[in-house]
């Protein structure tokens, strides 16, 4: 049997991911990203971990924090698994500009308001 993985050890991996995503993208621009094959990689799958994350969060936490759309990360990370044949890099480079400092933002709150209370 699986062990069950708390929604705190979730959180910690999402951020760990957005942590991975900002460092191999810092100091490109989407030309640089958009041309190696290793970066394009290793951020998506990234965000695949970011999505499976997510896909096992609590609905109870994730009806906490609303700011951010759960089922969206989920459907992005279900295209990353089952059609990657039909990613399109430059819409991945706008989620790393646009939405993943959003969502960095988000779980940081996550984790000061759930998981380091004293």
């Amino acid at each position: 049997m699986r062990d069950i993985i708390s929604d705190e050890a979730r959180i910690r991996h999402i951020s760990d991911a957005i942590t991975n995503i900002e460092n191999f993208t810092a100091d490109i621009g989407i030309s640089d990203f958009l041309s190696s094959n290793l970066i394009k990689s290793a951020t998506v799958r990234q965000m695949e971990i970011i999505g499976e994350g997510v896909n096992h969060l609590s609905e109870e936490l994730k009806e906490k924090y609303t700011e951010i759309n759960w089922i969206e990360i989920v459907s992005f990370r279900n295209i990353a698994i089952h059609e990657y044949f039909v990613i399109d890099y430059a819409v991945i480079w706008n989620i790393i500009e646009n939405y993943i400092p959003e969502l960095k933002i988000t779980i940081e709150k996550i984790i000061k308001n759930e998981f380091n209370k004293q």
